[in-house]
């Protein structure tokens, strides 16, 4: 299967690009619109049969591990009113754990059954789904929803992350 890989930030995907992987891989940019725009620049340039977002997520749950790597399945446009919400649903791709995530572009948005929150997840899917490309979204938690940034731990996130998406790669290479 042809896959593209989008990282929102150069951080998050640093250590997965310099070890040569074996799919296309972009950095995306932060957020709803550069994720919309990547996507279409991917697909249009890659022709893929799936778009991978991979990077870093808060948990609502403070019982879930830092580091903890999902497979978001669910995501939903969150922070506007209820009426102009929209909720996208993907089958998994992966054998990960799978959540729900809210996409915000303003932390500590209330959970409504999400575990995760992101920026960019909701734009993955509504693009993906206008251009008739699956798509998939890989998320490792690097803090708790409401925590200072002083407080998240970026390193182990992607750390986890960049090992998850190598073993899921390993057979492509």
């Amino acid at each position: 299967m042809k896959t593209v890989v989008l990282f929102p930030t150069v951080e998050e995907g640093k250590e997965f690009i310099l070890g040569e992987p074996p799919v296309a891989t972009f950095v995306s940019g932060v957020g709803a619109a550069e994720t919309a725009a990547a996507v279409v620049r991917a697909v249009r340039a890659k022709k893929p049969d799936l778009v991978l977002l991979a990077g870093i997520a808060g948990a609502y749950d403070r019982t879930i591990p830092v580091g903890t790597v999902f497979e978001v399945t669910s995501e939903r446009t969150a922070a506007l009113p209820a009426r102009y919400r929209a909720e996208y649903t993907v089958p998994p791709v992966t054998d990960l754990p799978e959540a729900a995530s809210n996409t915000s572009d303003r932390m500590g948005t209330e959970a409504e059954g999400a575990r995760l929150e992101n920026m960019e997840g909701a734009a993955l899917f509504a693009a993906c789904a206008a251009l008739g490309v699956r798509c998939c979204e890989i998320r490792a938690v690097a803090n708790y929803v409401g925590d200072p940034f002083e407080q998240w731990d970026i390193p182990c996130a992607v750390a986890n992350l960049t090992e998850t998406l190598r073993d899921l790669f390993a057979d492509a290479e």
